[in-house]
């Protein structure tokens, strides 16, 4: 087993600001639902091709599938509506850092890959019985929601994934 240490990976409205960006690069409305979907998915897949995540602070188990903490604290003012643009501060992922290019092309190619897909089923794709939420979910005793996803958990699915 990996140990996975998030402290150097990215302030995760930073990696949201990039997912929202690139949407409107496509012209690809995206909810609030819809963007921790894709930030989840997009960690995965990061953390799967170069051992490293995307977002500081991962993900936890909520009733619609793996949330950041802090990208819900900055977008849920929005509710169900679409985005109008940057979170927060408004800041992307820092220029002149060598792993911002690998990270935006994996934000890129997840955001452009369910470019046509809800956030309903993005919720149900992350729900099946075979994901890190899942496991978390029914591990559970009591409520089960807001318990940490586990790096380790979402890079082996990913892994498997790509396999």
């Amino acid at each position: 087993m990996t140990h996975l240490d998030d402290t150097n990976w990215f302030d995760p409205v930073e990696v949201a600001n990039e997912a929202i960006a690139a949407a409107g690069r496509i012209g690809s409305p995206i909810s609030h639902l819809k963007l921790q979907k894709l930030l989840y998915i997009a960690h995965g897949i990061h953390l799967a091709a170069f051992g490293e995540g995307l977002v500081k602070g991962g993900f936890q188990a909520w009733q619609f599938g793996p949330v950041s903490p802090a990208v819900y604290q900055a977008a849920k003012h929005f509710g169900a509506y679409d985005l109008p643009g940057a979170l927060g501060h408004g800041r992307r992922l820092p220029e002149g850092d060598p792993r911002t290019p690998t990270a935006r092309d994996a934000i890129e190619a997840v955001v452009k890959h369910y470019k046509d897909a809800s956030a309903i089923q993005l919720v149900e794709l992350t729900h099946r019985p075979d994901t890190p939420w899942h496991q978390v979910v029914s591990q559970a005793k009591g409520i089960p929601w807001a318990r940490r996803i586990p790096d380790q958990a979402i890079l082996e699915f990913y892994q498997d994934e790509r396999g």
